[in-house]
């Protein structure tokens, strides 16, 4: 009679076998793990050839290429969750696996597998030793960066983020970034996925490639700095403008980098009409309710002005009516930034004050017990000194928190001050008559802010009905 096998005692299980076969710490098999590398291999060989004109033709009408064996595409997605483990991918690289990887990519015709094959590698990009070593392999670079070129959303999803972890490590990025000038179209896909694509995952990976690209070598810069790619960013943050807020900002930070950049001021010029539209329905969407909320919006407000200082001083804006909605817009935010400001250095010293309190109070406690008795003095002063560095811990903290949002905040008002400094001193007197148009107390906010600093502006603004 058949039925299911008893399983193996306990008693006659090799302990030593058992540990030899588990990777690291984990409790991942290695003999599963190559097996199914084996398996993937076998998959591939199993696939009918292609001819390079069968090829080409696939990429012309968009195919979706062939079907994965559904139980190894299963056993694939399990080592593709493993992969994110640095001890398993210290295995794979041991044996060899991304090398084996590569080589499927480039002889499969199926999407899927390419797709998990790159998700791997992408996952294995997030240690430093295997950046370097892909970095070391010119062949592998070269596939990859080509790849750039292919039609399959997901498969650019992991590509553009594989990429991205090798060029934002400083010590991986150079030969990334020369091959990248070397092929001359690799550019130009990126800069049709922002055009096209409506995968938000998709731009959002690709936009934050372009970003490090963009701060990462000037010839890119200069190569980037035209309306096509202007066009390209307006697109997609239309796309994603609803959907990922983060990408937004990094878009938004992408016109920034051009703004820094003689030929790329240029182009922002030439396409206002495009750009300008977005930046004032950011501000708008910021700005339209009594309360204007901006923490967590500090990087992409930096841009956005960033890009307004260029475009007002640069170009003509027209509509009147908009830009002194404009200048109501970022008074409010100014505004609201100071608030903020002085809200956090309150903050910061009444801390100060609890916390000289505390070592106060802990001090004076500390004297009493030590006339107590002799016994318990060590005990005390231990004691003592524990609340006291607890304190001191939790001082820290709070300290530090108040110092990034100090910063952020700091930053942010220097570029908003910069700006309506440059509007005010520039040759454009409809800009001043523009901004002298706005309310009397949001003048007054900016008068008081510039005093300081600029007073001949702050007295300008402090007569709104001369020019």
């Amino acid at each position: 009679m058949d039925r299911n096998p008893s399983p193996i005692p306990e008693d006659l299980i090799d302990q030593d076998v058992l540990r030899a076969d588990i990777i690291g710490s984990t409790v991942f098999s290695k003999q599963w793990v190559l097996s199914c590398l084996v398996n993937l291999l076998k998959g591939v060989e199993k696939e009918p050839s292609k001819s390079k004109d069968d090829k080409d033709e696939d990429n012309d009408n968009n195919s979706d290429g062939i079907e994965m064996d559904k139980e190894l595409e299963e056993e694939l997605c399990k080592l593709w969750d493993m992969s994110a483990n640095e001890e398993v991918v210290s295995f794979l690289h041991e044996w060899k696996s991304a090398e084996m990887l590569i080589s499927v990519v480039a002889k499969t015709n199926s999407p899927r597998t390419t797709e998990i094959c790159i998700g791997i590698l992408a996952n294995m990009a997030c240690t430093e030793q295997m950046r370097k070593v892909f970095t070391e392999d010119d062949q592998l670079r070269s596939l990859l960066i080509a790849l750039l070129e292919g039609r399959d959303p997901p498969t650019l999803v992991e590509l553009s983020r594989l990429l991205h972890a090798c060029i934002a490590d400083q010590a991986t990025c150079k030969p990334w970034l020369t091959d990248i000038k070397k092929n001359s179209t690799s550019l130009d896909a990126l800069t049709f996925i922002l055009l096209s694509s409506t995968n938000s995952d998709l731009v959002f990976n690709v936009s934050c490639l372009l970003d490090v690209l963009l701060d990462s070598d000037q010839d890119i810069l200069v190569s980037l700095s035209n309306s096509n790619f202007v066009q390209a960013v307006v697109e997609a943050s239309k796309e994603v403008k609803n959907k990922k807020e983060e990408c937004y900002d990094v878009l938004l930070h992408c016109l920034q980098v051009l703004s820094t950049e003689q030929e790329g001021v240029k182009v922002l010029v030439e396409c206002c009409s495009q750009v300008f539209p977005i930046l004032y329905e950011y501000l708008e969407t910021i700005c339209e309710d009594d309360v204007v909320t901006i923490v967590g919006r500090e990087r992409a407000l930096s841009s956005v002005v960033s890009i307004l200082q260029v475009l007002l001083v640069n170009s003509d804006m027209g509509d009147d009516e908009q830009v002194s909605t404009l200048f109501r817009f970022l008074l409010s935010i100014l505004k609201t930034l100071i608030s903020s400001t002085q809200r956090l250095r309150r903050f910061s010293s009444e801390i100060a004050k609890k916390f000289v309190k505390t070592t106060t109070s802990d001090s004076t406690r500390t004297t009493q017990e030590k006339s107590s008795s002799s016994n318990e003095e060590a005990e005390t002063t231990t004691n003592t000194a524990s609340i006291q560095k607890s304190g001191n811990n939790h001082h820290g903290d709070k300290e530090e928190e108040c110092d990034v949002d100090n910063k952020q905040t700091n930053m942010l008002l220097s570029l908003l001050t910069d700006f309506f400094v440059e509007v005010n001193q520039g040759e454009k007197t409809s800009l001043l008559r523009q901004l002298k148009s706005c309310s009397p107390k949001l003048l007054k906010t900016l008068s008081s802010h510039l005093k300081n600093s600029h007073p001949d502006l702050a007295a300008k603004l402090q007569h709104p009905g001369k020019t």
